[in-house]
């Protein structure tokens, strides 16, 4: 079996990047490299996961980012789907360009970003909520899940608890938590350390899941990255309808996500 091709990725958006790069390695022995820019890093996600966020403006980023291009296989760009046509045009006789989109980068904006993602060798998306409009080229790529760190923690957890953060449902999430008589508390996005979110999921009952994008009316409608995080430490998720998901999904898997990558990796390099 030849090499497996070498990939660089382009932004790093929750660190969703860096994972793919990790298990590329850690499960197939894959090669390759995440950058990012500090200024939009600004949850560290790319230094917690892995890859280089730089400092700098965003010519000096732009500039890196082709000149690494030239030692990689495969660019897979992540959100900033301007980086598509310029890979494109700097590589003429054909690298291939891969285009994750993860929500609001493309949500709704399909038509209007056409003549980016059109250049791109393969085109996908992160979530089932982004499939209105989107073309018949569009693949849906399921959000991995770090299952060696999310797991439960050895900490006991407490019946009847639940968390959420804030994501304009607080008056929604109250209401199912009271009718469901659980003691709810509501933490502001992001306000927990990454490395403390485990103990987190594990010493509550449940996680709600309930999103409104800002400015919107209508909420998120599909369950999110850091409710499948809770599922793979044993927390139970209560989605926007409020049902309630008991089981991690096995299709988030690093081994179930990485073997729909690597096969796409080996088709783009004709290996």
């Amino acid at each position: 079996m030849s090499a497996l091709p070498s990939v660089l990725h382009i932004w790093n958006l929750t660190g969703g990047s860096s994972l793919i790069d990790r298990y590329y390695k850690k499960l197939y022995g894959g090669t390759g490299t995440v950058i990012a820019r500090k200024d939009f890093d600004t949850f560290g996600f790319t230094r917690y996961y892995g890859g280089t966020a730089y400092g700098g403006g965003a010519a000096t980023f732009t500039l890196r980012a082709v000149l690494k291009s030239y030692r990689y296989d495969i660019v897979q760009v992540h959100a900033v789907d301007r980086y598509v046509p310029l890979m494109k045009r700097v590589h003429p006789l054909g690298k291939p360009v891969v285009l994750q989109y993860h929500g609001h980068d493309v949500l709704g904006r399909w038509e209007e970003k056409r003549p980016r993602w059109s250049k791109a060798d393969y085109l996908t998306y992160s979530t089932p909520d982004m499939a209105p409009g989107a073309p018949e080229s569009a693949h849906y790529v399921r959000d991995m899940v770090d299952t060696e760190f999310f797991r439960p923690a050895g900490v006991e957890r407490v019946s009847n608890s639940a968390f959420t953060f804030s994501y304009n449902m607080d008056d929604e999430a109250r209401a199912v938590a009271s009718k469901m008589g659980l003691q709810l508390t509501i933490f502001k996005r992001l306000s927990i350390p990454m490395d403390e979110m485990p103990k987190v999921f594990s010493s509550h009952e449940f996680f709600f899941d309930m999103r409104k994008r800002t400015g919107e009316d209508e909420p998120v409608k599909c369950i999110g990255t850091g409710a499948f995080q809770a599922l793979a430490c044993g927390c139970k998720v209560v989605d926007w309808e409020g049902k309630v998901h008991h089981e991690f999904p096995p299709e988030h898997s690093p081994e179930k996500v990485m073997d729909g990558w690597v096969r796409v990796y080996r088709e783009l390099a004709g290996s």
